[in-house]
């Protein structure tokens, strides 16, 4: 979490705390000194004074909300998920696996995207990778698919494994041609 969140986040619970300790001291409150403070209540400038505060209380709570929709699940992906509870998995954890997988192999990895289908009990990958042109690219993308299943298995514990592999042939260096 960033800090500008925490900051938030922090100031909400302190508000959150003030209102429920108003409203509990509210309903302990007297009768007469609540007629009191209702009373007080009918100056219009203290009325646009609570409203001004109403609303940013407002705001400040469609952003927390806003940003627990958001940022929710957005960072992870279901391994499991049954009636006893869910095992989440960071979607970074399952990208830098196949990037491993495939630096193994001497590569480079440009990009990873890995899905975990949690009621198929099934994993999609998809990496982009950058060869050179003159290698066997059959051979090397079932050596990269084999490695990357192994990978995401071993992490995941699901054997059922889609892997797409993506090859992007690297420009010739000139570097290397000047003598």
């Amino acid at each position: 979490m960033g800090t500008f969140k925490r900051i938030i986040f922090s100031v909400m619970t302190v508000v959150l705390i003030l209102l429920g300790a108003i409203f509990l001291s509210v309903g302990l409150m007297k009768l007469d000194m609540l007629f009191d403070i209702l009373y007080y209540l009918q100056n219009p400038n203290v009325r646009i004074g609570v409203m001004v505060v109403g609303a940013i209380l407002l705001l400040f709570a469609i952003i927390v909300i806003v940003d627990l929709i958001i940022t929710s699940n957005s960072d992870y992906e279901y391994l499991k998920e049954d009636e006893a509870g869910s095992v989440l998995i960071k979607r970074n954890s399952l990208e830098h696996t196949v990037m491993t997988a495939v630096e193994s192999k001497g590569l480079e990895a440009l990009q990873a995207g890995v899905e975990i289908l949690s009621k198929d009990e099934k994993i999609n990958a998809k990496t982009k990778v950058q060869v050179d042109g003159n290698r066997d690219l059959s051979l090397l993308s079932e050596e990269l698919k084999s490695e990357i299943r192994k990978a995401l298995t071993e992490l995941t514990g699901i054997a059922d494994v889609n892997v797409d592999v993506l090859f992007e042939k690297s420009e010739p260096s000139l570097e290397g041609n000047k003598r």
